[in-house]
């Protein structure tokens, strides 16, 4: 394993800032202290690492061994959003286990809708949707702001769609038409009613 780069005394303040060591402390600790441990025991947080710009292969070095780690001190979705944070995640970790650890519910889906940083991490739209369940106002803005709508709608099922409690209105005013429907799924009669579609 690579050795980090030594923190300066300036980051040494921002990473413990609020926490249980002192700034004092901070700065006489040996630079080989300085790991995931200490930071978690210390309850430092996220932010203050992200503000003290750090690097992913700096914390790696640090302990930091999963994104799990990341995680317990406070780093969720939102913090994905820039995408230097995500492509050195996925440099190190890999998409899945990001995506599978820090998207977990309807609000992280919604967060990351049409950025960069969602395709960077492969959120299929089903595997999206499948975070949308009984959700349907997540899902709504999910479809509207999805890169590739209606396109994507081949990825996904209708079963997938119905379990979000998406229907006929909200699925027009999120820009996906009857004929998208049509086109993508074949549904029957029967699931353009259980849409809210009237086959009359």
């Amino acid at each position: 394993m690579l050795l980090p780069s030594p923190l300066t005394d300036e980051q040494r303040l921002c990473i413990f800032h609020d926490s249980a060591v002192g700034p004092a402390t901070a700065l006489e600790m040996s630079d080989s202290e300085l790991n995931y441990r200490v930071f978690i025991e210390s309850n430092c947080k996220f932010t203050n690492i992200a503000a003290g710009k750090l690097r992913v292969s700096d914390l790696n070095a640090r302990g930091f061994s999963t994104v799990l780690n990341f995680k317990l001190l406070g780093m969720d979705a939102v913090d994905l959003i820039p995408t230097n944070w995500t492509k050195e995640l996925v440099r190190h970790f890999g998409a899945k286990e990001v995506r599978d650890t820090m998207i977990e519910t309807a609000t992280d889906v919604v967060a990351l809708a049409g950025t960069e940083s969602a395709r960077l991490l492969d959120m299929q739209l089903d595997f999206s949707l499948s975070l949308c369940a009984g959700e349907p106002e997540a899902a709504g803005t999910l479809l509207s702001l999805h890169r590739e709508m209606p396109s994507a709608l081949g990825t996904t099922t209708l079963k997938r769609v119905l379990d979000t409690g998406l229907r006929a209105h909200a699925l027009k005013s999120s820009n996906v038409t009857l004929n998208a429907i049509i086109q993508h799924f074949r549904p029957s009669a029967l699931d353009l009613q259980r849409l809210g579609y009237s086959t009359r």
